[in-house]
């Protein structure tokens, strides 16, 4: 008896280099299934090495083991709702890593449905933005700040002076602006430096 089992063969190449693809991948990848606890049934290397865990620590289990004090609860329910609703959210928050460090997370979420368009499982794509969040933040700071003094600078004190001159319009209180001026402040910088 021969059987041509060609099909087969390709399907199971093409499913070995699909797990190939998504364990070199850089980023997290977490697989639940769709239950009410959204066990966790796949990790790649990257979630592991993102978190700390180890595969056979986190299987089994949900994720909400990676949230911690500051993991900010409005994006909690957003994801809470997502996996509700089965649909796909692009969120950031901060997680934690086993040894309790905190990350910025980038995460991806979204429903994995079988040919029945039925939602079998969710798949979490997991990118740590935590320099990248610190860049934005520094550049926002550089924006409103003097550099040197870590005052906020003229532009950001104008804003500030404005929304204070409509509250004080609106409210008849008083307002007092000051303005001081340092005499030989140059000479100063020059014989012991700005700091």
């Amino acid at each position: 008896i021969a059987r041509d089992i060609t099909e087969r063969h390709e399907t199971e190449e093409m499913l070995r280099l699909l797990k190939r693809s998504v364990d070199a991948n850089p980023h997290g990848i977490v697989l639940t299934n769709a239950s009410a606890h959204h066990v966790i049934e796949y990790v790649n290397p990257a979630f592991e090495s993102l978190t700390g865990y180890k595969k056979e620590e986190v299987l089994g289990q949900n994720c909400r083991f990676l949230q911690g004090p500051d993991t900010d609860p409005e994006m909690i329910d957003k994801i809470h709702n997502a996996l509700q609703e089965r649909q796909e959210i692009q969120i950031t928050l901060k997680n934690y890593r086993k040894d309790g460090s905190w990350f910025w997370n980038q995460l991806i979420l979204g429903p994995v449905f079988d040919d029945k368009n039925f939602c079998t499982h969710f798949i979490g794509i997991q990118q740590d933005i935590t320099q990248q969040q610190a860049n934005s933040e520094y550049i926002a700071r550089q924006q409103t700040h003097h550099s040197l003094t870590g005052l906020i600078n003229h532009h950001t004190f104008e804003k500030i002076l404005d929304v204070a001159f409509h509250i004080q319009h609106e409210s008849q209180q008083s307002l007092i602006v000051m303005y001081v001026d340092l005499d030989g402040f140059q000479p100063l910088n020059q014989s012991l430096g700005h700091l």
